[in-house]
């Protein structure tokens, strides 16, 4: 019976023969803190979250010769999850390997740890999350722990800093011998085990009835030196001498958040507090826009005409740049509020207990808790959700999910609804939920309506707390800065080409707007936006120009419309309807090709244009009736 596999090759970092760096792999179970620790040995800055799967790819950092690799975290060799078998191959190609473990659940680590042990591996052991552990009576005896193992073992930066040279010194290349004769080994068991499970070259699911089978028996191979056929046993027993894991027990918050209806009623009381201090009249993300709007489009372009004669170059600055990115970077306020509420779940541990109470939720449309992460991070970056799907174990499950998201309104689409409805509604508020529950609504239909079962879910629910501040702050600086610096470049630049297209003729000479390149181009293409209500050429090229980037078109309405759309409200309903449903940025493709590849990505990229079009045409059609 054939096996459907989807883990597409991975090619791991290999160490170079006569290479003067040493390969040091951090690995563990699934948020554990590796990416965290990454950062701190690296001085980088990897996104992190308080929710397994953050990191989808192995990250490389090379400091004082040593090559860091941060890979997705693993329970065991024997995972079935592309995820999983390239952080296997790390291993298998790495000088040393340092376990990252999460002290508050010690205990699930310990198989993880028995086979890294097993290969006689040069290895450390990071503990995370002590004070946590503290806090809750636990205790841990490093020494006692270290004395068991046979390796080093610390919960300090600085201690593991101090460790870190004498495994590169020892770098025993027979670990990766050893780490490839047992990836080998497994990769064969997992073949074998797969009489055991059926699959459909229709849905891509499988039994999961042949998956522990492969790992059965082989917590150790039998060449382990280090605790012999009762490893598992003794390994348990020494670190149950070494560690005491304290009040176990769910707290009353976690109690009420595992309670799947105050869990959905919180997190739908918290979406509509975000878009109320986003958007509400006289709320702070409306009222620091509003100011912003004053500095940037106001203040700041009457300076820099003071200062500038007239002509193509004030023109440029004034109308091109600060009309066009300048007009985006207004939105840094409500685009806080967002990634604020984001960061929140995420920090706080709600998201993870979300995953938990919504699996049954999804398991209606087809796919699992683990969807939740997918779907939430949608709101922020579709590029960057697309990738956490990699943690599926099904084919059919992951293709699925990556339908959904191409629905998920994104923040960049955030700027575009308020430019198009914000002069029809003295209110926006309304209008803007409205679309982005639609958006929701939109992508569990494309889930329920799609062929094939879902997949179990395999998660560990992260302990609820407040957020550290530090880290909070930290991580909104990330994303702002990251939007600014991507309106800086790619939207200043496409503003300049804009406005050159729309201030010279195909000769190159200077012109009034109307016979520019831009407007020839632009009018050409304008027969597909007619049935919307736009007759504007100026509004289809802004349309147009959000294949490349959404921040692209509120640049371009700004640059080429700065005293607004003048759309009626059917044909403003029918725009914002185009937004929702068209395809995502050249990124969320790309990202897109790289998980699915190219013949899906492009198949879902035109039924996503045709339904754009022919419902966008629809909505006005339906709208303009009682308008």
């Amino acid at each position: 019976m054939s096996v459907y596999s989807f883990a597409r090759p991975h090619r791991a970092l290999p160490r170079t023969k006569g290479a003067s760096t040493v390969k040091i792999v951090l690995a563990g179970n699934p948020n554990a803190g590796k990416t965290t620790l990454f950062n701190a040995l690296t001085h980088s800055r990897l996104k992190t979250g308080n929710w397994h799967g953050v990191t989808t790819s192995p990250a490389y950092k090379t400091r004082g010769g040593i090559t860091y690799v941060d890979v997705p975290g693993l329970y065991s060799f024997n995972g079935y999850s592309m995820e999983e078998a390239c952080a296997a191959e790390e291993i298998a190609s790495s000088d040393a390997v340092i376990v990252v473990a999460d002290s508050l659940t010690l205990l699930n680590s310990l198989e993880f740890i028995g086979q890294i042990l097993s290969l006689n591996a040069n290895a450390a052991v990071y503990l995370t999350k002590i004070r946590q552990l503290k806090r809750r009576g636990g205790r841990i005896d490093e020494n006692a722990l270290a004395s068991s193992l046979g390796v080093p073992v610390t919960s300090s930066v600085k201690q593991l800093k101090k460790i870190i040279p004498l495994l590169a010194e020892s770098g025993q290349t027979h670990m990766r011998s050893a780490a490839a004769e047992y990836y080998t080994h497994t990769a064969d068991g997992r073949a074998s085990a797969s009489d055991g499970r059926t699959s459909s070259a229709d849905s891509g699911t499988y039994a999961s009835s042949g998956r522990t089978q492969a790992a059965h028996g082989r917590f150790y191979d039998a060449g382990s030196r280090a605790y012999g056929s009762d490893g598992k046993s003794r390994l348990q027993s020494a670190v149950n001498k070494a560690y005491y894991g304290g009040n176990c027990g769910l707290t009353r918050a976690e109690k009420l958040f595992l309670n799947r209806y105050f869990a959905l009623f919180f997190f739908i009381f918290a979406i509509l507090a975000t878009f109320i201090f986003a958007f509400f009249p006289g709320m702070p993300g409306e009222y620091l826009k509003g100011l912003a709007e004053e500095l940037i489009s106001v203040k700041l372009r009457a300076a820099a005409a003071s200062v500038l004669p007239d002509g193509k170059v004030q023109s440029l600055l004034c109308d091109g740049i600060i009309g066009g990115a300048g007009g985006v970077l207004s939105f840094v306020p409500q685009l806080f509020v967002l990634y604020l509420f984001l960061t929140l779940l995420d920090e706080s541990g709600v998201m993870s207990a979300l995953s938990f109470v919504t699996d049954g939720v999804f398991e209606r449309v087809k796919l699992s808790g683990r969807a939740a992460f997918s779907l939430i991070s949608g709101f922020g970056c579709t590029a960057a959700a697309i990738l956490t799907t990699r943690g599926f174990t099904s084919k059919n499950t992951q293709l699925k999910a990556v339908a959904a998201l191409a629905y998920i309104p994104c923040g960049a689409k955030m700027p575009v609804f308020l430019t198009l409805l914000s002069p029809l509604f003295k209110n926006p508020f309304f209008a803007v939920s409205a679309f982005y529950f639609a958006g929701v609504a939109i992508s569990l239909a494309v889930c329920a309506l799609w062929r094939g079962e879902g997949e179990d879910m395999l998660s560990e629910v992260t302990p609820l707390g407040l957020p550290s501040p530090v880290v909070v702050l930290k991580k909104l600086f990330f994303y702002i800065k990251g939007f600014i610096i991507k309106v800086a470049t790619a939207v200043m630049l496409f503003c300049i080409v804009s406005w050159v297209l729309s201030n010279f003729t195909f000769a190159l000479a200077p012109c009034d707007v109307q016979y520019s390149m831009l407007a020839a181009i632009s009018r050409a293409l304008l027969p597909l936006f007619l049935p919307m209500g736009i007759t504007d050429w100026r509004l289809a090229f802004a349309f147009i120009s959000g294949f490349s980037a959404k921040e692209n078109i509120a640049a371009t309405i700004s640059m080429l419309m700065p005293l607004g759309t003048g759309l009626e409200l059917s044909s403003a309903l029918a725009a914002s309807t185009f937004l929702l449903l068209c395809p995502p940025c050249i990124s969320a493709f790309s990202a897109s090709v790289k998980e699915t590849g190219l013949k899906f990505s492009i198949k879902l990229l035109f039924l996503q244009l045709v339904t754009a079009f022919l419902l966008s045409y629809a909505v006005h059609f339906l709208f303009s009736l009682f308008t």
